[in-house]
């Protein structure tokens, strides 16, 4: 929160997105908790492939 609040203060166009490696997003954004609170504080997440470095989803 305290990213998006800098960022927002230095750069408001710019959008932040956290991201992760799918074997992360897969494993721990499976809990409900987590994405209850993704949802809730509005984080946009990136998600790649670890071994590729490409990106496999933007999530909103």
């Amino acid at each position: 929160m305290l990213n998006r609040l800098a960022l927002k203060k230095e750069e408001p166009e710019r959008i932040l997105y956290l991201a992760f490696s799918e074997d992360t997003y897969q494993d721990f954004f499976s809990r409900q908790f987590i994405r209850d609170s993704l949802k809730e504080y509005q984080i946009k997440l990136l998600i790649f492939n670890s071994l590729s470095q490409d990106i496999v989803l933007w999530k909103e």
